[in-house]
C-alpha cells in the first residue's frame, strides 16, 4: 500500500497544489515536511490517505479548526544518537458539505486514512433578469 504513494506525481502535485492555495487564501504561513499523500474520491466520500511508516497511533493527531483539516505526527526526537522522527504537518480545505461530526480516521500498516463523508449538491442555478 506504501508503495502505491511513490508513483503517482501527478496526484500529489495537485493536491500539494490546492494545500497551498487553500493556506494562501487562509493567511497560513507554516513550515511543513511533506509525507506522501493521496485523495480517494467518490460520490458521498473523499478518503486522504498519508503514508506515515515507523509511527504509533500517539504520534499522530488529526484535527479540524476553521473548515481545514490538519493531519500533525510528533516533533523531531534523537533516540540513543538516531533521529527516529521527523514532525509533519499537512492540511487540507474541507469540502463544501463536509459531515464533520462523522469524519474518522484510522492508521494501518503505516498509511493513516482520514474518510470524510459529505452530502452531495447540484448547483443552485439563479435566473438572470
Amino acid at each position: 500500500m506504501l508503495d502505491d504513494f511513490l508513483s503517482d506525481d501527478y496526484a500529489h502535485t495537485l493536491l500539494m497544489t490546492m494545500w497551498a492555495e487553500s493556506m494562501f487564501m487562509r493567511g497560513y504561513q507554516k513550515a511543513v515536511h511533506d509525507p506522501e499523500t493521496r485523495i480517494e474520491q467518490s460520490e458521498n466520500n473523499i478518503d486522504i490517505l498519508v503514508a506515515l511508516p515507523g509511527l504509533s497511533r500517539s504520534d499522530i493527531k488529526v484535527t479540524i479548526e476553521g473548515g481545514v483539516l490538519t493531519v500533525s505526527t510528533a516533533d523531531l526526537q534523537v533516540e540513543n544518537g538516531r533521529w527516529t522522527s521527523c514532525g509533519a504537518t499537512c492540511a487540507w480545505a474541507l469540502p463544501v458539505g463536509a459531515l464533520l461530526h462523522q469524519i474518522s480516521s484510522r492508521y494501518e500498516a503505516g498509511v493513516l486514512t482520514v474518510s470524510i463523508p459529505h452530502e452531495t449538491s447540484k448547483p443552485l442555478e439563479i435566473p438572470v433578469e
